[in-house]
């Protein structure tokens, strides 16, 4: 990954020991294989993200970045490099060490034809915000940004963040939409600071 080493996820939940061995006979085979399996370590989605070193570089950098006033940073590694995670441990840190500036996690995706109002309403529905009526782009284009500013306005910050995973699928008329949106809050005095993270195509 550029600018860090690979981020190394470890995935699972969270569950009690005594709980979960309460009635583990060790020479059932098949019992056993069940726990393993089960075993929070073993799962591919749940609550366990550690810090690691890569990580933590990652997080500090983007810190610094934002504080900063840079409007955009690109993260880029293969499949696999644990990119989602990562963003999940990211989005949690920054809200912390920023004193609760909004951040809105989206996740691209690639479509055969680029289309403003669809490309409003998916940041919309990651925004956890309601898409207006009708499918007038201008409407939704107003609902994005005005959310944003208001979010802003009710935490008492001067910035928005937003960490986008597979940014490779951004087509370039959505990436200049979204500048769209950076212009219009940078006149209202806030700043949007874009997190990319993607596949080894963003570099293109």
């Amino acid at each position: 990954m550029s600018g860090a080493d690979a981020l190394e996820p470890v995935p699972g939940r969270f569950l009690v020991q005594g709980s979960l061995f309460a009635e583990f006979d060790p020479l059932d085979a098949e019992a056993r294989q069940t726990y393993i399996a089960d075993h929070p370590l073993m799962l591919a989605t749940g609550g366990y993200a550690l810090p690691t070193p890569p990580l933590v570089a990652a997080l500090t950098q983007i810190v610094s970045s934002i504080m900063a006033g840079t409007p955009g940073i690109a993260w880029v590694a293969v499949p696999r490099f644990g990119k989602t995670t990562a963003i999940r441990l990211i989005k949690e840190k920054i809200g912390e060490a920023l004193n609760g500036t909004p951040v809105v996690g989206h996740i691209a995706r690639r479509h055969a034809k680029s289309d403003e109002g669809r490309f409003y309403k998916e940041l919309l529905e990651s925004s956890d915000m309601a898409v207006p009526p009708g499918r007038d782009a201008g409407d939704r284009f107003n609902r994005l940004w005005k959310g944003w500013w208001s979010q802003v306005l009710t935490r008492r910050s001067k910035r928005i963040v937003l960490i986008i995973d597979e940014a490779q699928k951004l087509s370039e008329a959505e990436y200049s939409w979204l500048i769209d949106v950076a212009n219009i809050l940078a006149e209202k005095r806030i700043s949007l600071c874009v997190v990319l993270f993607g596949q080894p195509d963003l570099l293109g």
